[in-house]
């Protein structure tokens, strides 16, 4: 009777270990999307932002919308660099040239 209450425990708690880990898998993924939602959260806000700003939409390849002049908290290249400005061409089509 001991040896079957024994093993009936080890079966218990090698399943609640196994349910365990399985929980903490989830967790990590949630929080993986939760990260990917906020970036997708953010590129819809600054999309947003520049079509009520009535301003063209440019994407870079990574899928981030570049800073317009009005907005310093988006990343964009350095005007000097026309090269790096102009490479999402292929994705936006003609970009208006700076001034």
């Amino acid at each position: 009777l001991k040896a079957e209450f024994a093993r009936g425990h080890n079966a218990l708690v090698d399943r609640m270990h196994t349910l365990m880990q399985e929980v903490d898998e989830i967790k990590k993924a949630r929080a993986a999307d939760a990260v990917e939602l906020g970036r997708m959260r953010k590129v819809i806000m600054q999309i947003d932002s520049k079509i009520l700003s009535g301003e063209p939409i440019a994407m870079t390849a990574a899928g981030e919308v570049p800073q317009s002049r009005t907005n310093s908290a988006l990343p964009y290249a350095q005007e000097s660099d026309d090269k790096a400005y102009h490479s999402n061409m292929a994705y936006n089509g003609p970009v208006a040239p700076r001034k």
